[in-house]
């Protein structure tokens, strides 16, 4: 076990002051020792005069070498009480002198190092301190120490401007009050555990910025013990991981809407396939019968029923060929001059009969002579997705549909006084996999409306919705007008930059 005795650093008055304290120290010790120390009467002031040099400098040693030399001849050796010319008062005072300022230089020599090497260490110590906070304030994490007890010592530059507090305002566990309000508990618990066991750990927890937002961070922190094994200090770290977290959370998001998606799906590929299954063993059941030929207007309807049944599976089928398309950016769309106001009153005509069994009657006004630039087939696939949600969520009351010049472009409109969106799930809607409503009490994928917009947007075009609760939507499609005659082919579309 190694003992270390540093000097002390005293300014010059304290340290002449040792130097007469000592030998005077030395003479009443000396004196009331007299008897053991009467024939050696400079015994107790060699360590005086050897302290008062190594404690206070060459000068007081010095002073407590001449003052011994004085004290012990005048006091301790024969004619006591005073000074005479006797050679034993001569001769032990100049063998004190000299080896007294002997071992004035050695102990001075030893103090001059010991500074030297302490000054040097403390420099040393002091430009590792400079370099490792000069570190701490040019890394990007945010980084903070704290003693063995777990009270803040350092925090760098990263966390004051994020969080727009100085160190006092953090100081003292009010930095807690930066934490989420659902990880507080938790955080504070994980540094209890960690300043018990006086091990390292970590974990992750929403920080308060100064911009008023919540942000998500890694946060570790690691014990430094000193020699002897006792907890010294804590360091810990600060990792912004909010874009990690926001992608986990969007592939969270992503499987969820994945899972939805499969379950609707399979419903809804399953019940046209049922259907259409049951109606052709029925049919088939009656063409066995021998009074078939009596039942010929019951087996068309069962085969009328099972080609409504495939069709619709066909739309559904091609609704995710249409996915598929638009993932891979393989959605290719002509464009070419078309009659869109043709257009707009066919696909009316078509969707009539099944307009008027819902109660739904469509009132068409459309201007005539418009027309488009686009893909005839897809815009005419828009049309009949617009009104098919139309019917399904209006059923009952009438739907309006609109084709209008304006300024340059064509203005389509699809109005119907239905169910209505509410105002938070209107932009949602036109995302893959999404509805404003339950897919309990209505079907569907919840595709339509991405490939409507997808469509739309990759020929030059805009759709939006404007609609209220229990009021009814309206679908507003802007399509650029035809204009000359030059046909500038084929275009992809671009696939969406959240994929399907």
């Amino acid at each position: 076990m190694r003992v270390r005795f540093p000097p002390p650093q005293l300014d010059l008055a304290r340290a002449h002051a040792l130097g007469v304290a000592l030998p005077l120290a030395s003479i009443a010790l000396s004196l009331a020792l007299r008897p053991l120390v009467v024939d050696v009467p400079f015994a107790l002031f060699v360590p005086a005069v050897v302290f008062a040099t190594y404690l206070g400098g060459l000068g007081p040693g010095l002073v407590a070498l001449g003052l011994s030399a004085a004290l012990c001849t005048y006091a301790l050796i024969p004619p006591y009480g005073a000074f005479g010319p006797s050679f034993a008062e001569v001769g032990a005072a100049g063998i004190f002198l000299v080896v007294g300022g002997a071992l004035c230089w050695v102990a001075s020599e030893l103090r001059e190092g010991y500074l030297e090497r302490h000054t040097a260490r403390e420099a040393a110590h002091r430009e590792l301190q400079e370099w490792f906070r000069t570190l701490l304030e040019t890394i990007p994490q945010m980084v903070w120490t704290s003693d063995g007890s777990g009270r803040a010592e350092f925090q760098n530059s990263q966390i004051r401007d994020y969080t727009g507090k100085s160190d006092a305002e953090l100081a003292g566990g009010r930095w807690r009050r930066l934490l989420h309000r659902d990880d507080r508990r938790s955080t504070v618990a994980l540094w209890r555990r960690m300043r018990e066991r006086g091990t390292g750990g970590e974990g992750t927890l929403r920080l308060l910025g100064r911009d008023g937002r919540y942000r998500w961070f890694l946060v570790r922190a690691v014990h430094v013990r000193a020699v002897d094994g006792r907890l010294r200090q804590w360091i810990g770290t600060l990792t912004d991981i909010n874009a990690q977290k926001e992608s986990e959370d969007a592939k969270a998001e992503a499987v969820r809407a994945r899972d939805v998606f499969l379950s609707v799906a399979s419903h809804e590929l399953k019940t046209p396939v049922a259907a259409a299954l049951l109606q052709i063993q029925k049919a088939h059941r009656m063409l066995r019968r021998t009074e078939a030929a009596a039942d010929l207007p019951g087996i068309a309807q069962r085969v009328a029923a099972s080609a409504a049944s495939v069709e619709r599976l066909g739309v559904l089928v091609g609704t995710l060929l249409d996915v598929s398309r638009i993932a891979t950016g393989k959605l290719t769309l002509e464009r070419r001059r078309f009659d869109l106001t043709e257009s707009v009153t066919s696909v009316a005509a078509r969707h009539a009969e099944a307009a008027d069994r819902a109660g739904c009657a469509i009132e068409v006004d459309v201007a005539p002579g418009v027309t488009a630039l686009g893909d005839r087939l897809r815009i005419e696939q828009v049309i009949t997705n617009l009104l098919s949600n139309a019917v399904k969520y209006g059923a009952g009351r009438p739907i309006a549909l609109g084709l209008a010049r304006r300024n340059d472009v064509a203005l389509l409109t699809v109005a119907d006084r239905g169910i209505g969106i509410a105002p938070e799930d209107q932009a949602r809607i036109f995302q893959p996999f999404e509805r404003a409503v339950s897919a309990h009490h209505y079907g569907g994928l919840g595709l339509g409306l991405w490939i409507a917009r997808e469509i739309i947007e990759a020929g030059g075009g805009a759709i939006r919705v404007k609609s209220h609760p229990r009021e009814g939507s309206t679908f507003c499609v802007e399509l650029p007008l035809a204009r000359g005659s030059s046909d500038p082919g084929p275009r992809e579309a671009t696939p969406p930059a959240d994929g399907a």
